[in-house]
């Protein structure tokens, strides 16, 4: 099964692939870094929406925001 998501730049429906890349995120005021993943366009690289890894990334800020992500 290939992964597909629409890119804004190329305005079609593309294959993308990932990688996993060091991020920042801010809740109350504190900026948070952590490890998240990156969806690219397979044509022209520009960053695509992917709901499950926005979720994922969710995930991976809130795990350090409480104190449990592992170093």
């Amino acid at each position: 099964m290939k992964r597909k998501t629409f890119c804004e730049e190329c305005r079609n429906e593309v294959e993308y692939t990932t990688a996993r890349v060091p991020m920042t995120g801010t809740l109350k005021d504190k900026v948070y870094h952590y490890i998240g993943t990156e969806a690219r366009c397979a044509n022209c690289g520009n960053l695509v929406f992917v709901a499950e890894i926005v979720v994922d990334n969710l995930d991976a800020l809130y795990t350090v925001f409480r104190g449990t992500a592992i170093a």
